[in-house]
């Protein structure tokens, strides 16, 4: 029999309490950030050599010139890039939901057993693999979609003359606040889906809305903290020559893990939501235990 649905109040309760009493569950998303930080890295440094290696010219007496300009080369660059950049893209999103499956499947094995067994971080449930590769994909078309309008419309404050609102890190953050917000609202449901166990229930109105609410809050969380760190770094990162390569990595390494801090009890409030099961009678044991 189907237990009473968690209510929304109960859903932060739980998440927040098993935020604070179980650091172990920060670990999946962690890895996947830091993973996600080296790949952008490693995305970056191979977009520098290929424009590198296209911009190199020698002159008649031999020497080593780099022309950027021209369509020809920025076209050359554009179709180079691009399966890097959207294959690093789709590398991150898979990253994350592997997180959130990891974190679904410990709480699982930690609301039949009453703690978090060691064994369960070796034992999370196997996903349907199609509805993984479908909600990656999806996600990835929506954030090309966002990419065009956030172009879009920086090309318009070109276009009006009013490009001191477009470097404003403010405007920056506030459209990337709204677009990844937008991305959240349409993606979390179907995240929801992939953590249920039982098909056999599918997600209802009410459960589609809350797991929207939480994903908002999660995404606009983010953008709020990598301001608030950006600002706060910024004195650091004015100043290289008192920092040496590691220790700016390192920083920005840092910064990357604050802005996904979020996403650690959005996780948690999806699993519960995708649980369907009464607080009292699951939820409790896994804020109880060490």
């Amino acid at each position: 029999m189907i237990q009473p649905r968690l209510n929304m109040q109960v859903i932060w309760r739980k998440t927040i309490d098993i935020f604070w009493q179980h650091p172990a569950l920060w670990l999946p998303v962690v890895f996947a950030d830091a993973i996600v930080f080296c790949l952008k890295w490693l995305q970056r440094d191979a977009i520098h050599r290929i424009v590198m290696w296209l911009a190199e010219t020698h002159s008649v007496l031999g020497e080593v010139q780099y022309r950027t300009d021209g369509r020809w080369f920025r076209a050359k660059v554009f179709l180079l890039t691009l399966p890097i950049t959207w294959g690093t893209y789709f590398v991150s999103i898979l990253l994350y939901v592997v997180a959130l499956i990891v974190v679904n499947g410990v709480l699982a094995a930690a609301s039949e057993s009453g703690r978090l067994p060691v064994w369960a971080w070796l034992d999370v449930p196997r996903p349907r693999y199609l509805s993984v590769l479908l909600l990656c994909l999806k996600t990835l078309a929506l954030c090309a979609v966002s990419l065009g309008i956030f172009f879009g419309l920086t090309s318009l404050l070109q276009t009006v003359h009013l490009r001191e609102v477009m470097i404003n890190p403010v405007f920056t953050y506030g459209i990337t606040a709204l677009l990844g917000t937008g991305i959240a609202y349409v993606i979390s449901p179907a995240a929801v889906t992939i953590l249920r166990a039982d098909l056999s229930h599918p997600l209802t109105t009410l459960e589609a809305s809350r797991a929207r609410v939480a994903a908002a809050l999660a995404v606009a969380g983010s953008v709020v903290i990598s301001l608030f760190v950006q600002h706060a770094g910024q004195s650091l990162l004015d100043k290289p020559q008192h920092l040496n390569g590691v220790m700016l990595h390192g920083i920005e390494l840092l910064s990357s893990l604050l802005s996904a801090l979020p996403y650690i009890p959005l996780f948690i409030a999806l699993s519960l939501i995708a649980s369907n099961k009464d607080s009292e009678t699951t939820a409790a044991p896994i804020v109880e235990a060490v």
